[in-house]
């Protein structure tokens, strides 16, 4: 059965139709789908769960910030912090940590993809984030995204001499601290949770709502 939504707030034009295609398409997640916790785990959050929060009076805002903290943790703060000392490289941290930087921007801005605009996605979240005003100007974010992100990400090396380190500042001119920069991120994720705790936040809700049902209409 495929997942349906109620209408609450005005979403984006482009991603309700795009969505409403796969739908109808039955490109949709299956309701079991787990998009957080583990499956079977008493505190899994379904596809189906999320359906039925849609149907609140609140339309679920009193579950959604929790729910997106948690994901976001799950899958890109744990497997770092969690992990012992000696299995932690700085490469795989800052891996994840870039990852993590067009994820989150992405549900700040409600795009469907950060196709065509990953380099923005960086100079925009260096360019808001108070916890990364030491990266904010935009050509460093540019030159970051370039040799740091590409770097790693299509050929497991930094460039353009950066270097990445497990001590010291977490930036000191092109030496990027890993760890400092990943516990950076993760108390950004808790910011975003509390952000959307707001509700006169209303943009920031909506562009979540956005992002959200473009995750779960779509080809599993």
């Amino acid at each position: 059965m495929a997942a349906t939504f109620s209408t609450g707030s005005v979403p984006n034009a482009n991603t309700v139709a795009l969505a409403s295609r796969l739908e109808i398409a039955g490109l949709t997640m299956p309701l079991d789908t787990v998009l957080a916790g583990t499956k079977g785990g008493p505190s899994a959050v379904t596809v189906a769960m999320y359906q039925q929060w849609e149907k609140e009076a609140d339309r679920g805002w009193s579950k959604k910030p929790d729910f997106i903290h948690r994901r976001l943790k799950e899958r890109f703060i744990d497997p770092i912090s969690l992990a012992p000392a000696y299995a932690r490289h700085g490469f795989a941290t800052m891996a994840i940590s870039c990852l993590l930087i067009e994820t989150l921007e992405a549900f700040y801005k409600g795009w469907t993809s950060t196709r065509n605009h990953s380099a923005d996605s960086f100079k925009s979240f260096f360019g808001h984030q108070t916890r990364f005003k030491d990266f904010a100007h935009p050509d460093l974010a540019q030159d970051f995204f370039d040799h740091v992100r590409c770097g790693i990400l299509h050929q497991g090396e930094t460039r353009n001499r950066w270097t990445i380190v497990r001590s010291g500042r977490c930036l000191d001119q092109k030496r990027i601290n890993a760890t400092r920069f990943h516990k950076r991120l993760a108390l950004a994720v808790r910011d975003y949770s509390d952000e959307l705790r707001d509700p006169t936040r209303r943009d920031l809700r909506t562009r979540f709502d956005n992002k959200m049902r473009f995750i779960i209409v779509q080809a599993p």
